[in-house]
Order: C-alpha cells, then structure tokens, then sequence
C-alpha cells in the first residue's frame, strides 16, 4: 500500500520488519516443534503473494514502467518454479544442512537479494528504470542457471 501511495521509504521500512518477521516464524516454529508441511507451504505461498503485491504497489506509483514489473513478475514465476522444482527433485542441488519444510535450490536472486533490489528501487526512483533492467537481468540469470545445472545433473543420471 505505501508503495502504491508513492511513501517508498515508509513501504521499504515495512518490507524489513516483515521479512525479519518471515525468517523468524519457521525458526521460533521449529525451536517450539511446531513446524508442519502446511506451514512450509504457507510460508512460501504468502512469500510470493507479498513479492507480487509489492510489485503491484511499484506498478501504481511508476506505471510508465509497466511493461518491465511485468517482466519481473515473470521473473519471479520463473525463479520459485525452478527453485521448489528442481530442489525437490535433486538433493545435490540444495544444502544438505537446510532445515526448512521446503527444499530449494540456491540462486543468485533470493530473498535477501529482492529486499535489496525493493531498497534500491525505493532509495534511487531516479535510477529506477536503469534499476529494474538490471533486476530483471538478475532474475532471467537464476532460472537460466537453474535450468543448466537441471540439466547437467539430469544428463548424468
């Protein structure tokens, strides 16, 4: 919604706390055991629910860029399809040492990397064109990474 009412600093504020927020609720739900695979898929489906909306409120405040959110949103279906895909399937491609519900395979745009973009974008608005091509780049580099590491995993077996 801030960011949608062009308040980028309050809205990027809001992203921090609820990002520290995510990363704490399966930590404190594993330390008080009471972790489930419903809560994995919950916390992974809000997860992308929130990156969208915050995309949403980008592409009301700088609709003259409309074309390229829309990009980035195609990035991000791309990025977690590849990721929960091919970190399901391949336990080469994840951390052995990860304990969350979900296994996924690593990347170069994760989720500290996106709070970082979302920081710039709302801390540069002038650069805010130059910004989002190089986020979209970022994205388009994951999946295509992820799909020639599937692919060389999967041509060996």
């Amino acid at each position: 919604y801030f960011i949608s009412q062009n308040a980028l600093i309050v809205g990027i504020i809001i992203w921090w706390f609820s990002r520290i927020l995510d990363g704490l609720d399966g930590v404190l739900a594993r330390h008080a055991g009471k972790s489930s695979s419903f809560g994995s898929f919950l916390d992974i489906s809000l997860d992308m629910l929130a990156y969208s909306f915050i995309i949403i409120g980008f592409s009301i405040s700088f609709s003259q860029l409309n074309s390229l959110w829309l990009f980035v949103l195609v990035g991000y279906v791309g990025c977690i399809t590849t990721a929960l895909s091919f970190g399901q399937m391949s336990q080469e491609a994840i951390d052995q040492n990860d304990n969350r519900g979900l296994q996924m395979a690593m990347g170069l745009a994760e989720a500290t990397e996106t709070g970082i973009a979302y920081t710039l974008f709302c801390l540069f608005p002038l650069y805010l064109e130059q910004l989002v091509i190089a986020w979209i780049f970022i994205l388009f580099i994951t999946i295509l990474s992820r799909l020639f590491y599937a692919y060389l995993i999967y041509k060996r077996s």
